[in-house]
């Protein structure tokens, strides 16, 4: 259930705010509508949408510090990994990477994110998946930074070093007891 005046994520549009709720008839039937506001534009969500994920509130701390810990988790190089995981994680389509963003589920945008950062690494991405990679960072930047109340710019600032720092871990080889 969601109020008037709470901060909401909208899949398709971002940070919103829900600035009332309307009933509405529309062909003979009767429907209760947030208005959620994002920038100048009111977009309306039917509330039993709403109900079943069509907004989510933005994660919490709990949340966040599970995607800080992602983010700077060791991530192999495609050098270092054996032939068949390395397929694995080349895999992945633009469609597939798509996909995932439009959900705007923050744990998947970190893998997301820390997918497409460390195939730049190794490999030029191509256009779509450049896209991605910057519309994942945006997507991940903008709820991060409105939950830590602090600037994007910060953010993105620190989700380039935690990045840097899990690809730095991924290349260490791994001590006898770590294994």
């Amino acid at each position: 259930m969601f109020h008037i005046e709470d901060v909401v994520i909208k899949p398709s549009v971002g940070l919103c705010k829900i600035k009332a709720i309307r009933r509405m008839e529309i062909e003979d039937r009767t429907e209760d509508y947030y208005v959620i506001q994002s920038g100048d534009v009111d977009v309306l969500v039917p509330r039993k949408l709403a109900d079943n994920g069509a907004i989510r509130h933005p994660m919490d701390e709990a949340l966040l510090k599970r995607v800080w810990e992602q983010l700077e988790a060791p991530f192999r190089p495609a050098a270092l990994i054996e032939d068949e995981e390395a397929d694995t994680l080349r895999s992945m389509s633009a469609a597939e990477i798509k996909s995932l963003l439009r959900r705007r589920d923050p744990m998947e945008l970190v893998e997301a994110v820390r997918f497409l950062h460390n195939k730049q690494q190794e490999y030029v991405l191509d256009k779509k998946e450049s896209g991605c990679l910057t519309n994942a960072s945006a997507m991940l930047v903008e709820e991060m930074a409105f939950v830590e109340k602090t600037t994007k710019g910060r953010i993105r600032t620190q989700l380039n070093r935690m990045l840097a720092t899990g690809r730095k871990l991924g290349r260490r080889k791994p001590t006898a007891e770590e294994e």
